[in-house]
Formats: C-alpha cells, sequence, structure tokens
C-alpha cells in the first residue's frame, strides 16, 4: 500500500510576466490561494498588490509586502513539510480554524 497524503495534484507554481524585457508581474501560489506582486524597478523588488483565494474555507494567508530577487532571480521559499511557496522564510499563519 502507498501513502500520497492529500496533495496529489495541488500544484504550487510562480508565474512571471514581463513587459519590453523586463519584469512586470509576478503571482506565487501555496494550497488554494495565492499572491500578486508587481515589479519596483528603482527598489528592484516585488511589492505586494493583491492576493486570491480560490476556496473560501477559512484562508485568510497574510503575505508579506516585498519579494526580494537575488540578482536577476526572484526568491521563493517551500514550506517545512510541505510545498507552499512564499516570499521569505519564517511561520506564516493562512488558515483561521473558526
Amino acid at each position: 500500500k502507498i501513502a500520497m497524503a492529500n496533495h496529489i495534484g495541488d500544484w504550487e507554481r510562480i508565474t512571471l510576466q514581463f513587459k519590453d524585457r523586463m519584469p512586470n508581474k509576478l503571482y506565487i501560489s501555496a494550497h488554494e490561494f495565492g499572491a500578486y506582486y508587481t515589479y519596483d524597478p528603482e527598489q528592484h523588488i516585488f511589492r505586494y498588490t493583491s492576493q486570491d483565494v480560490r476556496d473560501k474555507r477559512h484562508w485568510s494567508p497574510k503575505y508579506p509586502e516585498v519579494l526580494r530577487l537575488q540578482e536577476t532571480h526572484p526568491v521563493v521559499y517551500s514550506a517545512l513539510g510541505s510545498h507552499g511557496l512564499w516570499p521569505d522564510s519564517g511561520n506564516h499563519q493562512y488558515r483561521r480554524i473558526p
């Protein structure tokens, strides 16, 4: 018997949009939600703009205001024991139990 937990087909992603060969927008996902960031060329960072929650089951993620780059690459972190993607390291609350 093989156990696969409950994450079969739960694909996380990071999506980059370019405009005139420059970074423009970024989307990062974790489970049933994600966040949108807009590139700030003066500071060379992505700034949080909004989020989406595809499944309304008590999700209330709090995303950091800034997603940093290392040279030309966005830096993202995968959650310990999971695979949700986050813009910084540390603990992230994303689910509120009523």
